[in-house]
């Protein structure tokens, strides 16, 4: 199954799971920037397209 084109505004996870991000924009490395809030905390990083889905992992196990 080809991956679905991400684009702004998207909610994606991590292939290797985590919270739900949104896509804000793209940096100088052509990574998309993503972010996502976890217990009332915001936070934000680069990832590369190969590392993201826009299907919810079935189990979403996120690290304590």
């Amino acid at each position: 199954m080809a991956e679905a084109e991400i684009k702004l505004g998207d909610v994606v996870w991590l292939k290797s799971g985590g919270p739900a991000m949104t896509i804000n924009g793209f940096n100088a490395n052509n990574a998309f920037v993503c972010s996502w809030f976890v217990e009332n905390k915001a936070d934000s990083a680069s990832f590369f397209a190969v590392a993201l889905t826009k299907e919810k992992p079935k189990s979403n196990v996120t690290a304590a």
